[in-house]
């Protein structure tokens, strides 16, 4: 019995020891990284306001000048992207998800009036793209399962629900007639799982093509608007709050240009 104690004892000190070595490691490495080093990319604002550019599912690496940076300017506010699945990935930096005062999508969704037919992009813009087909599967035509389910195909969750004029306008909208591409036609088929997951795969696929960043199709445009023209532009603005905003790295290209600020490094956006 005693023997077993020893060696459990040893274990646990062992991986002390090792740990304290890790995080060791850890330091040394940030320290080596040369001053404004951000590959994903960083915005600056002011002393109260920041983006940190994310690769999703990725642990952003940054030098210490602004890692200190971000932390100082997080006491006035921390938010995060979607659901805040980037959350893991910045833990080392920012902490748990308690630590935050919310998600910047919501912020967004409460400052929009009505309900804008271009935030249905939401629907279209998941991985696998096929993931949201249950939500419009039913007994019906897509089009009305569209409508039944309400704001769980929008990026807008605390708008009003979008009316069925809504939904059409926008398939209307997305369209590609030179393409042979009519989604409001497509969305009259019956609801079924493999219609729905059909359609969701057609239309993401016309809306994020391999150039999506050209938006070269009508439904790309669409949810430019949304994402972009009004999006990034209302998180350059001074109508959003303080903070570190935790966020796609692409998205640090429109933020720069709407509020006229410098991305830090930024050498892997686009890529």
């Amino acid at each position: 019995m005693l023997q077993r104690i020893v060696l459990t004892l040893k274990k646990q000190r062992f991986q002390a020891i090792a740990a304290k070595f890790k995080k060791k490691a850890k330091l040394d490495e940030d320290k080596a990284k040369p001053e404004l080093y951000a590959p994903y990319g960083v915005i600056i604002c002011s002393d109260k306001k920041a983006f940190l550019g994310m690769k999703h599912g990725k642990k952003p690496v940054l030098s210490v000048d602004l890692i200190a940076k971000l932390k100082d300017i997080s006491k006035h506010g921390l938010w995060y992207e979607g659901d805040g699945s980037d959350i893991p990935y910045t833990a080392h930096l920012f902490g748990p998800k308690r630590n935050y005062s919310g998600g910047f999508d919501d912020l967004i969704g409460e400052s929009v009036e009505g309900h804008p037919p271009e935030f249905l992009y939401a629907l279209f813009s998941n991985e696998p793209p096929e993931s949201t087909a249950i939500d419009i599967v039913g007994n019906g035509t897509i089009l009305e399962a569209m409508y039944a389910a309400g704001n769980k195909i929008s990026y807008l969750k605390s708008a009003p629900r979008p009316s069925k004029q809504t939904i059409k306008d926008f398939l209307i909208s997305i369209s590609n007639p030179s393409r042979g591409l009519n989604f409001l036609e497509m969305a009259n088929e019956k609801a079924t799982k493999e219609n729905a997951e059909t359609f969701i795969k057609t239309v993401n696929k016309e809306m994020w093509p391999s150039n999506w960043e050209d938006y070269p199709n009508p439904a790309g445009k669409v949810a430019k608007k949304a994402t972009v023209d009004y999006g990034d532009k209302w998180r350059a603005s001074l109508k959003s709050p303080n903070g570190v905003y935790v966020i796609g790295k692409d998205h640090l290209i429109a933020i720069a240009k709407f509020g006229r600020y410098k991305i830090i490094d930024g050498s892997e956006i686009g890529k």
